[in-house]
């Protein structure tokens, strides 16, 4: 009853706003985007943008001014729907990354936060001025230059499209639309919700994860091809993400977990070592000529490292069925004791995990908003993706294995 009672209040109180406040906010704005857009709530962009930092800092985010930039980008289909916006962001002025944020038929959602990405944000902002741009679902951008359609990824390639006629947004803006009519159903109903509205699980060292040379966030395949030292060819490197993810969970749980500290055999972490050590890891979790492939096969590899170490380690394995509760629970228990928890994907339209494996180090859920994402280190990168779009994907084969 005492919620109820608080909830009308608040209820009254954001509904009852002054006027004017309202049109300051609408004169910022506009400042903005050069326009405004009646559809649109400004405010829950944002609050989409705070959860997002939040789950990226674990709830630290005191240490860093994380600030939007002052200009956004609405992001269109390619037949010009507008369904989302790219959000720049920064720390004193200074560009860090982006979040992008859906927005269709007032429903608000996180699809991507990355504070790794400064000359990607630079790049799309520039595009911006002269050209619209699409989203690539949940990764990749889109410029359209006088109909002829390129498509930017996150290593700043730009590959022409236009051959292929791709109308990239289209799923993606029909699944917000869906989610919108869910999410009107639930506010036409009576009020149950509680005020525990997250659920979280981070690693101990979440925020500073396996800091290789203390500016990465776990190690990075390609370290693999440099020269020197030119431990393999780029065509073995580029099969490598198996043998990185590994590296990165024996690193943490040697230096978390009781009686797993042999499995770090290098005095320090600057990357020259790192890299030696992965070399090391890559000797027992070798990838075959389409990389490491399956649970099974990691879950083999990374216990003969293990047992060549004098370590006892063990898969953890989940017998209940495929959905995304389960998932997440399962991501949760391995993060709860430590672990990090391995996620394998094969054809994904995101391109950051297309065929890959990540190192997952959180777990964030809002229950009111339903944002359901996951953290992971990637190639030295931390990043956020939508672990409910995951799911959705329709990949021939996804996994998650987490060790103890």
């Amino acid at each position: 009853m005492k919620k109820s009672i608080l909830i009308l209040i608040l209820l009254l109180f954001v509904t009852n706003l002054p006027v004017h406040a309202q049109d300051e906010k609408k004169e910022t704005f506009e400042d903005l985007f050069n326009k405004t857009y009646a559809d649109i709530l400004y405010s829950e962009i944002l609050k989409k943008v705070d959860f997002g930092l939040e789950s990226y800092f674990n709830g630290e985010l005191m240490k860093k001014e994380i600030t939007c930039f002052n200009k956004w980008v609405p992001l269109e289909t390619i037949s010009g729907e507008r369904y989302a916006f790219f959000i720049p962001l920064s720390e004193d002025d200074i560009i860090l990354g982006y979040a992008v944020i859906g927005a269709v038929d007032g429903n608000y959602r996180m699809l991507e936060l990355t504070l790794d990405a400064q000359k990607l944000t630079e790049k799309i902002l520039e595009a911006s001025d002269s050209y619209s741009i699409a989203y690539k679902f949940p990764s990749g951008f889109i410029v359209n230059k006088e109909a002829n359609y390129y498509l930017i990824d996150y290593n700043l390639n730009e590959v022409d499209i236009t051959p292929t006629k791709l109308k990239y947004g289209t799923e993606l803006i029909n699944q917000l639309k869906e989610e919108s009519k869910e999410i009107q159903i639930e506010k036409s109903s009576s009020i149950t919700e509680s005020f525990s509205t997250i659920d979280s699980a981070y690693l101990s060292n979440y925020s500073n994860f396996v800091p290789v040379g203390g500016v990465y966030y776990g190690g990075n395949q390609w370290w693999l091809d440099d020269n020197p030292p030119g431990y393999m060819s780029e065509f073995w490197a580029a099969r490598s993400c198996g043998p990185t993810a590994v590296a990165n969970a024996a690193y943490h749980m040697s230096k978390n977990k009781p009686g797993m500290n042999n499995l770090y055999s290098m005095s320090g972490i600057s990357q020259n070592e790192f890299r030696t050590f992965m070399n090391t890891v890559y000797g027992y979790v070798t990838p075959g000529i389409f990389g490491i492939t399956t649970i099974s096969s990691i879950a083999d590899k990374f216990e003969a490292y293990a047992s060549s170490r004098n370590v006892t380690l063990s898969r953890v394995i989940s017998s209940t069925s495929w959905n995304i509760s389960n998932i997440s629970y399962y991501i949760k228990q391995g993060l709860s004791i430590n672990s990090p928890v391995l996620m394998i994907t094969w054809n994904t339209p995101n391109s950051e995990i297309d065929f890959h494996w990540v190192t997952i180090t959180g777990y964030y859920y809002n229950t009111l908003s339903n944002d359901r994402t996951v953290t992971v280190a990637n190639n030295g990168v931390k990043q956020i993706h939508d672990l409910q779009a995951w799911y959705d994907d329709g990949s021939f084969y996804q996994g998650l294995i987490y060790f103890n």
